[in-house]
């Protein structure tokens, strides 16, 4: 937690000759104490407690005093290779602190409306600890509900500072909305886009939507979306076209090997999947595209896979909806002719 006692147990095992080399995956939740109270909590809430820790909370945050304790942690850890921000992550702290003020710490952000503020100011001070540790992570997870774009914007002296001390990170997998817009291209997926661009080095991003944003959204970060050393690439819930995902695929054709889609629809624009596979197949190097229930024009993708077992019907078939395809030249042709339009009967 992003609370002073919190970070100086974390420091603290950090610097423990056993805990701090044998740590490798640091998980960071969001909990916080709310500035507003409701009625029922304003009944329960032991008010000297509740007030001390607010505004120490508050000066954490304003002061940059839990990025200066997150960096010193950080960089102590030897064998770090993760760091995960959730908001669905239950350590002891949170119950701690409850019992300490009689009020139910805030986490989903759309309870409280001053936790967005607090988790703009979370990811904020997590990547300026990362970039001013120095360190090489394996994989930076941001698993927090109801992160929208603008959320991921970074004011131009963290960009300066970023820049000038470059992030070395594997691996990136993000979840993040694109609220409706009257400029659609404009600046919400610049905010994505920058956010992105910090993370040059990066081998695999996997980078999921809400299903309610607009299309013309991907469209722009098709276009723009460019890593020059990406070899995996995951994607979900989109809404788009053929052509927009062969965009953003041939943008990465020098480097990208994997392709994972999952719930991906498909708008019909006079392609069809065998089109879509087939210049996959032609004109990329990837070694294999997963597909997890993902439609086409509205309906069904799935494989019919030959053969008899358990799980077969009477015609020795077997339809998955969950499936891998590549290999060959030759392995990612049949593999196209099995991949079927319509309706399941998974």
């Amino acid at each position: 937690m992003l609370q002073q006692y919190s970070l100086e147990n974390l420091l603290e095992i950090s610097r423990h000759r056993v805990f701090g080399p044998a740590l490798k995956t640091l998980t960071i939740c969001v909990d916080h104490l709310p500035q507003e109270l409701s009625r029922r909590e304003k009944r329960v809430v032991k008010r000297p407690v509740y007030k001390r820790l607010l505004e120490e909370q508050k000066f954490m945050m304003e002061s940059g005093l839990n990025t200066t304790y997150l960096t010193q942690a950080i960089a102590a850890f030897p064998s770090l290779e993760t760091i995960v921000v959730d908001d669905d992550f239950f350590p002891g702290g949170p119950t701690a602190l409850e019992r300490q003020t009689g009020v139910p710490l805030a986490t989903a952000m759309d309870h409280h409306p001053d936790s967005v503020e607090f988790v703009v100011r979370t990811l904020r001070a997590i990547i300026l600890a990362i970039a001013a540790s120095n360190i090489s992570l394996d994989g930076f997870d941001i698993s927090v509900r109801g992160i929208n774009s603008g959320m991921l914007f970074f004011p131009k002296p963290v960009l300066r500072y970023i820049q000038s001390h470059p992030i070395n990170l594997t691996s990136l997998c993000l979840s993040v909305s694109l609220p409706s817009s009257i400029h659609p291209s404009g600046e919400l997926v610049g905010d994505l886009l920058g956010f992105l661009a910090g993370f040059q080095g990066l081998q695999r991003l996997s980078l999921g939507f809400s299903l309610g944003d607009e299309p013309e959204h991907f469209t722009a970060i098709s276009q723009a979306l460019r890593l020059p050393g990406l070899r995996f690439l995951g994607i979900t819930n989109v809404q788009c076209t053929e052509s927009e995902l062969v965009t953003l695929l041939l943008g990465h054709k020098d480097s990208l090997e994997k392709v994972s889609f999952t719930f991906i629809d498909i708008i019909l624009e006079g392609g069809s999947r065998q089109s879509l596979l087939a210049t996959i197949r032609d004109e990329l190097s990837i070694k294999c595209l997963t597909m997890t229930r993902c439609r086409w024009a509205d309906k069904v993708v799935y494989f019919r896979e030959s053969g008899s077992d358990d799980k077969s019907g009477s015609d020795g078939e077997t339809d998955l909806n969950d499936f891998e395809i590549g290999g060959s030249w030759q392995d990612w042709t049949d593999d196209i002719n099995c991949i079927m339009i319509g309706r399941s009967r998974m």
